[in-house]
Protein backbone atom coordinates (compact mmCIF):
# COMPACT_ATOMS: atom_id res chain seq x y z
CA UNK A 1 0.00 0.00 0.00
CA UNK A 2 2.79 2.42 0.91
CA UNK A 3 4.63 1.58 -2.30
CA UNK A 4 1.55 2.09 -4.43
CA UNK A 5 0.48 5.38 -2.86
CA UNK A 6 3.89 6.96 -2.44
CA UNK A 7 6.39 5.04 -4.52
CA UNK A 8 4.42 4.43 -7.69
CA UNK A 9 4.14 8.12 -8.64
CA UNK A 10 7.89 8.50 -8.10
CA UNK A 11 8.47 5.41 -10.24
CA UNK A 12 6.27 6.84 -13.02
CA UNK A 13 8.16 10.13 -12.87
CA UNK A 14 11.37 8.16 -13.32
CA UNK A 15 9.93 6.20 -16.25
CA UNK A 16 8.69 9.43 -17.83
CA UNK A 17 12.17 10.88 -17.56
CA UNK A 18 13.70 7.72 -19.10
CA UNK A 19 11.30 7.78 -22.05
CA UNK A 20 11.31 11.54 -22.57
CA UNK A 21 15.04 12.20 -22.25
CA UNK A 22 16.31 8.73 -23.31
CA UNK A 23 18.90 8.58 -20.55
CA UNK A 24 20.95 5.40 -20.80
CA UNK A 25 22.01 5.54 -17.13
CA UNK A 26 18.35 4.99 -16.20
CA UNK A 27 17.62 2.19 -18.70
CA UNK A 28 19.50 -0.57 -16.85
CA UNK A 29 17.75 -0.08 -13.48
CA UNK A 30 14.38 0.30 -15.22
CA UNK A 31 14.84 -2.90 -17.24
CA UNK A 32 16.10 -4.70 -14.11
CA UNK A 33 13.05 -3.64 -12.08
CA UNK A 34 10.64 -4.66 -14.84
CA UNK A 35 12.49 -8.00 -15.20
CA UNK A 36 12.14 -8.67 -11.46
CA UNK A 37 8.41 -7.96 -11.68
CA UNK A 38 8.07 -10.28 -14.69
CA UNK A 39 10.01 -13.07 -12.96
CA UNK A 40 7.82 -12.67 -9.86
CA UNK A 41 4.67 -13.10 -11.96
CA UNK A 42 6.13 -16.13 -13.76
CA UNK A 43 7.30 -17.85 -10.56
CA UNK A 44 3.98 -17.19 -8.81
CA UNK A 45 2.10 -18.60 -11.80
CA UNK A 46 4.27 -21.71 -11.77
CA UNK A 47 3.65 -22.21 -8.05
CA UNK A 48 -0.09 -21.66 -8.46
CA UNK A 49 -0.26 -24.28 -11.21
CA UNK A 50 2.20 -26.71 -9.60
CA UNK A 51 -0.49 -29.10 -8.37
CA UNK A 52 -1.97 -29.32 -11.86
CA UNK A 53 1.43 -30.02 -13.42
CA UNK A 54 2.56 -32.67 -10.94
CA UNK A 55 0.12 -35.16 -9.46
CA UNK A 56 2.33 -36.03 -6.53
CA UNK A 57 2.75 -33.71 -3.58
CA UNK A 58 6.22 -35.03 -2.77
CA UNK A 59 7.91 -32.10 -4.49
CA UNK A 60 5.55 -29.43 -3.18
CA UNK A 61 7.72 -28.61 -0.14
CA UNK A 62 10.82 -28.24 -2.33
CA UNK A 63 8.88 -26.05 -4.75
CA UNK A 64 7.59 -23.76 -2.00
CA UNK A 65 11.09 -23.41 -0.50
CA UNK A 66 12.54 -22.62 -3.93
CA UNK A 67 9.71 -20.14 -4.50
CA UNK A 68 10.49 -18.27 -1.28
CA UNK A 69 14.20 -18.18 -2.13
CA UNK A 70 13.47 -16.80 -5.60
CA UNK A 71 11.00 -14.25 -4.22
CA UNK A 72 13.55 -13.09 -1.62
CA UNK A 73 16.21 -12.65 -4.31
CA UNK A 74 13.76 -10.82 -6.58
CA UNK A 75 12.71 -8.57 -3.71
CA UNK A 76 16.32 -7.64 -2.94
CA UNK A 77 17.24 -7.17 -6.60
CA UNK A 78 14.05 -5.22 -7.35
CA UNK A 79 14.62 -2.93 -4.38
CA UNK A 80 18.18 -2.27 -5.52
CA UNK A 81 17.08 -1.53 -9.10
CA UNK A 82 14.26 0.78 -7.98
CA UNK A 83 16.62 2.57 -5.59
CA UNK A 84 19.18 3.02 -8.37
CA UNK A 85 16.46 4.34 -10.67
CA UNK A 86 15.19 6.84 -8.12
CA UNK A 87 18.68 7.99 -7.10
CA UNK A 88 19.74 8.55 -10.71
CA UNK A 89 16.56 10.39 -11.65
CA UNK A 90 16.58 14.15 -11.27
CA UNK A 91 13.40 15.16 -9.46
CA UNK A 92 11.97 18.56 -8.82
CA UNK A 93 10.68 18.91 -5.27
CA UNK A 94 7.49 20.51 -6.55
CA UNK A 95 6.58 17.20 -8.26
CA UNK A 96 7.32 15.14 -5.17
CA UNK A 97 5.12 17.09 -2.75
CA UNK A 98 2.02 15.07 -3.59
CA UNK A 99 3.75 11.92 -2.30
CA UNK A 100 3.82 13.28 1.27
CA UNK A 101 0.03 13.33 1.80
CA UNK A 102 -0.61 9.64 0.93
CA UNK A 103 2.37 8.64 3.06
CA UNK A 104 0.92 10.50 6.07
CA UNK A 105 -2.47 8.83 5.55
CA UNK A 106 -0.80 5.42 5.33
CA UNK A 107 1.28 6.11 8.45
CA UNK A 108 -1.89 7.05 10.34
CA UNK A 109 -3.57 3.83 9.14
CA UNK A 110 -0.57 1.77 10.23
CA UNK A 111 -0.60 3.33 13.70
CA UNK A 112 -4.34 2.66 14.05
CA UNK A 113 -3.82 -0.95 12.89
CA UNK A 114 -1.10 -1.58 15.48
CA UNK A 115 -3.19 -0.08 18.29
CA UNK A 116 -6.32 -2.02 17.31
CA UNK A 117 -4.33 -5.27 17.00
CA UNK A 118 -2.89 -4.80 20.48
CA UNK A 119 -6.38 -4.09 21.82
CA UNK A 120 -7.69 -7.24 20.11
CA UNK A 121 -5.04 -9.43 21.73
CA UNK A 122 -5.67 -7.87 25.13
CA UNK A 123 -9.46 -8.31 24.85
CA UNK A 124 -9.17 -11.90 23.62
CA UNK A 125 -6.71 -12.70 26.42
CA UNK A 126 -9.03 -11.24 29.04
CA UNK A 127 -12.45 -12.27 27.71
CA UNK A 128 -11.87 -15.46 25.69
CA UNK A 129 -8.43 -16.97 26.32
CA UNK A 130 -9.63 -20.33 24.98
CA UNK A 131 -9.41 -18.86 21.45
CA UNK A 132 -5.62 -19.00 21.72
CA UNK A 133 -5.70 -22.74 22.34
CA UNK A 134 -6.59 -23.86 18.82
CA UNK A 135 -4.64 -25.52 16.05
CA UNK A 136 -4.71 -22.45 13.81
CA UNK A 137 -3.94 -19.55 16.13
CA UNK A 138 -1.89 -19.04 19.23
CA UNK A 139 -0.72 -16.07 21.25
CA UNK A 140 2.80 -16.24 19.79
CA UNK A 141 1.49 -15.73 16.26
CA UNK A 142 -0.34 -12.59 17.33
CA UNK A 143 2.71 -11.24 19.17
CA UNK A 144 4.97 -11.88 16.16
CA UNK A 145 2.42 -10.22 13.88
CA UNK A 146 2.07 -7.17 16.11
CA UNK A 147 5.87 -6.92 16.42
CA UNK A 148 6.27 -6.98 12.62
CA UNK A 149 3.51 -4.39 12.24
CA UNK A 150 5.15 -2.19 14.88
CA UNK A 151 8.58 -2.41 13.25
CA UNK A 152 7.06 -1.52 9.86
CA UNK A 153 5.24 1.42 11.40
CA UNK A 154 8.42 2.66 13.08
CA UNK A 155 10.37 2.47 9.81
CA UNK A 156 7.56 4.28 7.99
CA UNK A 157 7.53 7.03 10.63
CA UNK A 158 11.30 7.39 10.34
CA UNK A 159 11.04 7.57 6.53
CA UNK A 160 8.31 10.21 6.66
CA UNK A 161 10.30 12.22 9.21
CA UNK A 162 13.51 12.05 7.16
CA UNK A 163 11.58 13.04 4.03
CA UNK A 164 10.00 16.01 5.81
CA UNK A 165 13.38 17.17 7.16
CA UNK A 166 15.03 16.87 3.74
CA UNK A 167 12.21 18.83 2.14
CA UNK A 168 12.64 21.59 4.75
CA UNK A 169 16.40 21.67 4.13
CA UNK A 170 15.94 21.84 0.35
CA UNK A 171 13.34 24.61 0.66
CA UNK A 172 15.66 26.67 2.88
CA UNK A 173 18.53 26.55 0.39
Amino acid sequence: MAFLAGGLPVFFLSVKQVVKERQRKLMVPLCGAVSCLFLFVVSTTILANWQRMVHTKAHLIVMVICYFIVIAMLLVAGTIFISMLIVRTEFQWSKLRFVFIPEMIILFGMIVSVVLSIMLVVFVTVDAPQLFVTQDVNRTMFIVGITCMSVGTIFTAIGVRVGAVRQIQVNEV
